[in-house]
């Protein structure tokens, strides 16, 4: 009752965060041309749902650096998800 406002890990969760700004930037610009195509190409199934899946992979490997499951270690995303993705697709 008292503890709930209380966050141990929100520094590292702030400092990660700002560290994984280019690679939200790389997601948002992404997410952005996505839209785009998914309005012109609204007869293309197949793209729509390669862009969901690609989303979804992206989802997935975050979860990876909750701090419960890294144990705090630095999980800041300094790359691109999407080429990050491609490598990891063997993972799952």
């Amino acid at each position: 009752k008292h503890l709930q406002h209380i966050d141990p890990f929100i520094e590292m969760k702030q400092y990660n965060f700002v560290l994984s700004s280019k690679a939200t930037d790389v997601i948002l610009a992404q997410l952005n041309t996505d839209i785009d195509q998914t309005i012109n190409l609204l007869n293309h199934k197949a793209t729509v749902e390669q862009q969901f899946y690609n989303y979804m992979e992206i989802s997935l490997w975050g979860n990876a650096c909750d701090l419960s499951l890294s144990g705090g270690a630095d999980c800041s995303q300094e790359h691109d998800p999407f080429h990050q993705i491609t490598e990891l697709k063997s993972h799952i």
